[in-house]
């Protein structure tokens, strides 16, 4: 196994300048209401916060329309963070982020920079065509347990190799997730994992109604 913490790996898992062709004209106008309300709600999030500049480099705008399939796979040089609790789960500047069509992008931290104290192995297993399969975990933090609240490639494929054994985070689970000094939104969808910063530009796939874009 590489690079995974327990003694074996099971495997498993604004505008709209382009939406698929195979949504048909009548529940096109339903799920475009639906996507321009919750681009409002993002919009409305990311205003009302206090936004600072990255430590490393800008945030450059992106439209996660352009992002390829098969997924991109891409270093990052933005310092990275989960913290649940008061308590630092993972902190790196030596991660990777994956982009994918309509997902905001999901983050990716080298095993070393994340606290495996706290991790427990779950029993939830899923599977990715292009990476292959994935473990989760649970974080126990004091009282509390964050289920399921990362994942894990043990053994990944073809050009997703350099994140064999890598963690990925769900923000929507924890306090705190940053890019940079940006604190996200995490990704609508109980299965998703993108955090959306700033510079994004959607719509993003998570929302009621757009699971099979």
């Amino acid at each position: 196994m590489i690079g995974c913490f327990s003694g074996f790996c099971t495997v498993n898992q604004t505008q709209v300048h382009r939406l698929p062709n195979s949504l048909s004209r009548a529940p096109l106008k339903r799920l475009f209401f639906k996507t321009q309300c919750n681009q409002q709600k993002v919009r409305r999030q990311i205003l009302s916060r206090k936004f600072y500049m990255s430590n490393t480099e800008e945030l450059k705008e992106e439209n996660v329309w352009d992002y390829p399939r098969p997924p991109k796979l891409e270093k990052t040089k933005q310092r990275l963070r989960v913290i649940h609790r008061g308590k630092v789960i993972a902190d790196t500047q030596d991660g990777y982020r994956i982009l994918e069509t309509s997902h905001p992008p999901t983050y990716y931290f080298p095993p070393e920079s994340v606290n495996r104290s706290l991790f427990k192995e779950s029993n939830l297993k899923t599977f990715c065509e292009f990476k292959g399969t994935a473990i989760y975990y649970d974080i126990h933090v004091e009282d509390s347990v964050v289920k399921n609240g990362a994942w894990c490639y043990p053994e990944t494929r073809g050009l997703y190799k350099p994140i064999s054994g890598y963690l990925s985070f769900y923000g929507s689970k924890f306090d705190e997730a940053y890019v940079g000094n940006e604190k996200i939104i995490p990704q609508e969808g109980d299965f998703y994992g993108g955090w959306i910063t700033k510079n994004l530009k959607g719509p993003f796939k998570g929302a009621p109604g757009t699971r099979f874009w």
